[in-house]
Order: structure tokens, then C-alpha cells, then sequence
């Protein structure tokens, strides 16, 4: 009786399949599957030209699937695109990166990721070459500024 079961069940499964359209139940080719997440295949085509940081933020939102909160002091413009549509994972390293360049770290919750600034390097504090030039610049502006004033105090001397 079970392998009458087994054969019934068997044939109703094959003439659903045929029914539906699909010539082999069997065959490892014709599968309705899902996909596992590692392979998810969502591409993402973007660009941003001076699109706002809410903006950005927006976008990063939904491909992250969170919430993003936005200091209110931050009005950032972005200017990127990756020239290629690119997997979830490369979208979100482009966006973080650009993120990461303009000042801002993120703070990942469980449900939300909050954007803040991060004080950036100083430049002039670890170049040796451009602490020089700065104070090239600074000695020629102090050197304008004493002659303007000499010829200043000069021409009311002589007004006198």
C-alpha cells in the first residue's frame, strides 16, 4: 500500500509539472529555489552629483536596510559614481568610503546607523614640506602688511 502511495503522489506531482511547464521535475537545471543570500546578485547603479548628505544617506539606507540619522550640522554634498553597477557589499564599501573621506564615521545599531563627525587630520601637522611652505606664506603676508602700513604712517607723515 505505502509504494502505491509513493506512485500516486509521484504521478501528481509529474502531471502538475507538466501542467506548469516544466518538462523534468527531476532535473537539477529547472529549479524554483530560492537563491541563498551569499549568492544574492542585486546589482546597484547609482551616481551622485553634489547630491546632498540626506540624500546619500537615504540611498545607504536602503541598501543596508536601516534607518541613517544625519547630524543636523551636516550639509556635506557628494560627488561620486562607480562607473559599473556594483554588488551590495561594493556599494556599501563606495558609500562608507566617501562617507569616511568627508569626515563622518558610522555608528551601527541593530536598527539604525548614526553618522558623526570625526575631526580630521591636520595636514599641516605631519607635513614637514607644507608646515614650510605655510610659513613662507605667512612671513610674505607679515612682510606686505608692515609695508602697507609703513606707507601708510609715510604718506600721512608727509601730509602733515
Amino acid at each position: 500500500m505505502n509504494a502505491t502511495i509513493v506512485i500516486i503522489l509521484f504521478y501528481a506531482a509529474c502531471s502538475f509539472c507538466c501542467a506548469v511547464g516544466i518538462a523534468d521535475p527531476l532535473s537539477p537545471a529547472v529549479t524554483n529555489a530560492p537563491l541563498s543570500p551569499s549568492s544574492d546578485v542585486r546589482l546597484y547603479d547609482f551616481k551622485f552629483d553634489s547630491a546632498p548628505i540626506q540624500v546619500v544617506a537615504e540611498f545607504y539606507g536602503n541598501v543596508v536596510g536601516k534607518e541613517v540619522i544625519v547630524p543636523t550640522n551636516c550639509f556635506d554634498a557628494f560627488t561620486f559614481a562607480p562607473g559599473r553597477n556594483l554588488t551590495k557589499d561594493e556599494t556599501v564599501a563606495m558609500i562608507e568610503q566617501n562617507l569616511k573621506t568627508a569626515g563622518l564615521a558610522m555608528v551601527h545599531t541593530n536598527d539604525r546607523v548614526e553618522l558623526r563627525r570625526i575631526a580630521r587630520p591636520n595636514p599641516e601637522a605631519t607635513d614637514p614640506e607644507l608646515q614650510q611652505r605655510m610659513e613662507d606664506i605667512r612671513q610674505r603676508m607679515l612682510m606686505v602688511m608692515s609695508n602697507r602700513t609703513h606707507k601708510a604712517a609715510h604718506a600721512d607723515a608727509m601730509d602733515k
